[in-house]
């Protein structure tokens, strides 16, 4: 069964205390599933994630961004909580749900790069025949700057803005 995406969606949750929440567009039904939850917010790495009560697992972090995975999410509307330890402002996140994964090991090794000009920043990944490969991108300024545009293809979730501090992500 080759692997889907049957589910995507990305923006900026509310703030609530010591967290963030959004409630969730509707999750699918399907076999094999896992969600990926990649997560900024502007001053400090999240610290928790629970989708639908159930604790994600962190697999990599790169500055103040963190993917997330739940193998099996439950289906429906959820809310989604990320933990950040501060409520000043709101977290971006990016949500997607795969089909057809093998939920033993659903990812390999996880890639990432970062940058703070206007060079660009690259890795590269081998994907299995059978495979998807799924990148998150983030762009934000600091100050009086020009929001740096991200142009998505249409296979990417995004962009959404944080109009406080001009961060996108897609």
């Amino acid at each position: 069964m080759p692997v889907a995406v049957i589910h995507s969606e990305g923006g900026s949750t509310t703030t609530n205390a010591e967290d963030s929440r959004v409630t969730t567009g509707s999750l699918p039904a399907g076999s094999n599933r896992v969600a990926y939850l990649w997560t900024y917010f502007a001053t400090q790495l999240a610290a928790t994630a629970t989708l639908g009560g159930n604790a994600m697992t962190a697999i990599a972090a790169t500055g103040n961004g963190r993917l997330w995975r739940l193998v099996n999410p439950p289906t429906g509307a959820q809310t989604l909580i990320i933990g950040n330890g501060a409520a000043y402002t709101p977290t971006l996140y990016s949500l997607i749900v795969l089909s057809g994964v093998d939920t033993a090991t659903p990812n390999g090794t996880v890639v990432s790069a970062s940058g703070t000009s206007t060079a660009a920043s690259s890795g590269s990944v081998t994907v299995p025949s059978d495979g998807l490969a799924v990148g998150f991108v983030r762009a934000g300024y600091i100050g009086a700057s020009t929001l740096p545009a991200i142009v998505s293809p249409s296979t990417l979730r995004g962009p959404a803005r944080d109009g406080s501090s001009g961060h996108q992500i897609a």
